[in-house]
């Protein structure tokens, strides 16, 4: 099933603050994940923010220059993964890029391989991994 949304914007969530909600009466400690680090501006140009009627909503990833692969559970807990198909295609530049999809068969989370995660998608050797949210 595809979800549509009439305006859909795609930002860097590199260059703005996220504000970090917490429940509970913890003290909030840190601002970021454990053993994370801050990304450099534009250095994940794939990572997408679903904003609708002024609300952050899930992250994904930029796959095509039109769709945006997500994990779906933040609009239907049924389901495991989204593609969100855009009203028209993002412009494809330094800052706004697709990711690069593993070739067809290929074997994923080999031993030794570099993984990342930065908040939607998990990229591994530089190719789309899976997805976290």
């Amino acid at each position: 099933m595809l979800w549509f949304y009439r305006n859909i914007w795609i930002t860097n969530l590199l260059g703005g603050k996220e504000t970090v909600f917490q429940a509970g009466a913890v003290p909030h400690t840190q601002s970021r994940i454990m053993e994370g680090w801050e990304c450099m501006k534009n250095s994940q140009p794939w990572q997408v923010v679903v904003v609708h009627k002024n609300k952050y909503g899930c992250r994904g990833v930029l796959v095509y220059p039109q769709w945006v692969l997500m994990a779906v559970h933040c609009k239907d807990p049924s389901h495991d993964l989204m593609l969100l198909c855009l009203t028209q295609p993002v412009q494809i530049t330094e800052a706004v890029k697709p990711v690069n999809l593993p070739p067809a068969g290929a074997a994923s989370n080999q031993t030794g391989t570099e993984c990342s995660d930065s908040g939607g998608p998990v990229i591994c050797n530089d190719m789309l991994q899976g997805m976290s949210s």
